[in-house]
């Protein structure tokens, strides 16, 4: 007996639903006479049946006359080219059928030729499904064609084929043409061009696009640009890591130059040299809304960044650039600092990892006496030394804007941070100042702790890095007492071992405001670690202490250690509000809304409260 036994008793059903049921071409014959009766389906879902070509000739016939049918699936039936043929004769000039779902056949070729008659004829159907079917370059070429004119189709599923990158071409022309299609798949197929040409359709939705890691080459940017010069949407492009090269770079200014929406664009990891970057200038120069161009880890070099210095000098909108890691020297810092004399609207440049010595550092401060509009200067790992130093420091001390310095690994030593100590005593903008791995000692760390004690701005010191020790903190001790406004003092990573020295930082009476110390990479104790934190519930505000490396709890979930936190900062390393604001110790399941060694990593978190954790250590 055939489960179509019972369907065909019935002569009202609306949607018959049978997959997976053995019907084969025999049984696809009984429901097919039974269709020929029913004028009231809509939906048929004869999927995993394997009826054949023989079956699908049956079902086409019996569909001829039904003029309300919508929903078609027959996927996994081991239709062919033959059986494409019936279906496309009965379907194409259906004005109801929106949905045809014919995955994982063997249609091919010459079947997705005989169903690009549907997308030709059909008005209504805006979903078809033919995903794993052996369909070719020529395949895809007939369904290209009829793109061109297709107006109702939204959503098309070819994913796992054999369309290469020929296939890939005739359907990117096809989607200069079409406007309608919102839903290209194309992965699994043997182009890699398949994942750039289903983001090109995404584009004309979407707000963001990510190609990170694509290598799509001057091909890929070539379907982008495609979609990007009228696009009404797209803000955010990110194409880092994507091999555009010369003529890649082209395509995309060519779209940019009438593109009048993308406000951010990242192209780092590209090889991008002296050439790609006039294109990108000239697009750039008056272009109206891009506010972010980041364009670390290229290949600039000082004859790229003349042009994209041109920018700087006429583009009216841009606040942010970033050309780190682009070798670039005292030349190209010079470029850099004769636009930003006339330019009024950058506010952030990062420049880390370049090599622009102590003479582009000169350039730079030249410039920041004009420019009254940079606030974040990013400068990390530029070998300025302490000349360099001094000519930043010279002009924080009247700079108005500035209030972001990084100056890593810059091998400033205890001579240039004197320099850039006194211009902290009357600097009254900076708030925020990296001085990681500049081979500083105890003899730097007083001239900044000095600096300290009248500077009313900064919020953020870090010296990560150093060689400082006991004595160095000392200064800080002695100095904080005065100081109202630092709330994050970094000092990993130096030759710190004496916690009564830090216990008087976290004692001083007066000021209340540091609310984190990093001390990660010291010398102290387990035994001094424990002894802060016993000092530290006596302060009066709240104060995070990063000891890990001296405190080694463990979360037994994942092997993750644990973070000293208070309830705000396990609060955020949470996604939602309030979470953990309050925790239970895990040893003695004590609930407290104290500080806590802490993992997110489970559910609820993972906690032991500080009595606890001294005594595990």
């Amino acid at each position: 007996m055939y489960a179509t036994d019972n369907v065909t008793e019935s002569k009202t059903i609306q949607r018959i639903y049978l997959e997976d049921n053995k019907t084969g071409e025999d049984g696809a014959l009984y429901i097919a006479e039974w269709i020929k009766s029913n004028k009231a389906l809509t939906t048929v879902n004869l999927g995993k049946n394997q009826i054949g070509n023989r079956g699908t000739e049956y079902l086409s016939d019996a569909l001829q006359d039904n003029m309300v049918i919508r929903h078609i699936l027959l996927q996994n039936n081991g239709i062919g080219d033959e059986g494409a043929h019936f279906l496309a004769e009965a379907l194409k000039n259906k004005t109801t059928l929106d949905l045809l779902q014919l995955a994982n056949n063997q249609i091919g070729a010459k079947g997705a030729q005989y169903l690009s008659t549907i997308l030709q004829n059909n008005v209504s159907l805006y979903r078809l499904d033919l995903q794993h079917n052996h369909i070719t370059d020529k395949g895809a070429a007939y369904i290209a064609d009829v793109l061109k004119e297709n107006t109702t189709l939204t959503a098309l599923d070819l994913r796992s084929n054999k369309i290469g990158d020929k296939g890939m071409e005739f359907l990117a022309g096809a989607m200069e043409k079409n406007a309608t299609l919102k839903e290209l798949i194309l992965r699994y197929n043997p182009s890699a061009l398949c994942e750039v040409l289903e983001k090109v359709v995404i584009i004309r939705h979407a707000k963001t696009l990510h190609m990170e890691m694509k290598h799509i080459g001057y091909r890929g940017a070539k379907y982008i640009s495609f979609d990007l010069q009228d696009n009404t949407t797209l803000t955010q492009l990110h194409l880092n890591d994507c091999n555009i090269g010369e003529q890649a770079a082209k395509y995309l200014a060519d779209a940019l130059n009438n593109n009048k929406i993308l406000i951010k664009l990242t192209l780092e990891h590209n090889p991008l040299g002296s050439k790609e970057a006039q294109y990108l200038a000239k697009a750039f120069q008056h272009h109206p809304t891009l506010t972010f161009l980041y364009l670390g880890h290229n290949q600039l070099k000082d004859e790229a960044v003349q042009c994209i210095a041109h920018i700087l000098e006429t583009n009216t909108i841009l606040t942010e650039l970033s050309l780190n890691n682009n070798d670039i020297r005292e030349q190209g810092a010079k470029y850099l600092a004769d636009a930003l004399n006339n330019n009024k609207t950058l506010t952030k440049l990062t420049l880390e990892n370049n090599q622009i010595g102590s003479k582009g550092a000169q350039y730079l401060a030249d410039a920041l006496n004009i420019n009254k509009t940079l606030n974040i200067l990013t400068l990390k790992n530029n070998h300025i030394g302490s000349n360099g130093a001094e000519y930043l420091a010279e002009v924080l001390q009247r700079h108005p804007t500035v209030t972001f310095l990084e100056l890593q690994n810059n091998q400033i030593e205890n001579e240039g941070v004197q320099y850039l100590a006194h211009a902290l005593e009357t600097n009254q903008v900076l708030t925020s100042l990296r001085l990681d791995e500049n081979h500083i000692g105890d003899q730097g760390a007083q001239y900044l702790a000095h600096a300290l004690e009248t500077n009313r701005t900064l919020t953020k010191l870090n010296l990560q890095k150093n060689q400082i020790g006991d004595q160095g903190v000392k200064h800080f001790a002695n100095k904080l007492e005065n100081n109202m406004t630092l709330k994050y003092l970094e000092l990993n990573n130096n030759k710190i071992s004496d916690w009564k020295i830090i216990a008087a930082i976290i004692d001083t009476r007066a000021n209340q405001t540091l609310c984190k110390l990093k001390l990660r990479g010291n010398q102290i104790t387990a035994i001094g670690a424990n002894h802060l934190a016993d000092v530290r519930k006596n302060r009066t505000t709240p104060i995070q202490l990063d000891l890990d490396d001296a405190v080694d709890l463990r979360c037994p979930h994942d092997g993750h250690r644990l973070r000293l936190c208070d309830k705000d900062s396990r609060q955020k390393m949470w996604s939602y509000p309030y979470a953990t604001i309050r925790f239970t110790c895990i040893i003695c399941k004590e609930t407290s809304y104290d500080s806590s060694w802490h993992c997110s990593c489970s559910e609820n978190g993972y906690d032991i409260c500080e009595e606890c954790a001294s005594k595990q250590k």
